[in-house]
């Protein structure tokens, strides 16, 4: 997975409570590529949006760190 600098991620407007996260240099919407990733559920529809679940590998360095980013991009959010 590539590292992503937390001071370059904007958060764009809101639509219907989901909000767009992007690349402040760039202006593009951020990607991640994991591999191996478990879908156990496959895809789940609540109130016309479509969810995709996923589980990830606790020894796994690539998903440790992008649960690590999650984790930052909430927490930047929420400030």
């Amino acid at each position: 997975m590539n590292k992503i600098n937390i001071e370059n991620i904007i958060f764009g407007d809101s639509s219907n409570n989901f909000y767009s996260i992007k690349n402040k240099r760039s202006n593009k919407s951020i990607k991640f590529k994991l591999k191996n990733v478990f879908l156990p559920f496959g895809l789940d529809e609540e109130y016309n949006n479509y969810y995709l679940k996923f589980e990830l590998d606790e020894h796994n360095l690539e998903h440790i760190e992008f649960k690590n980013t999650i984790t930052l991009l909430e927490k930047k959010n929420n400030e």
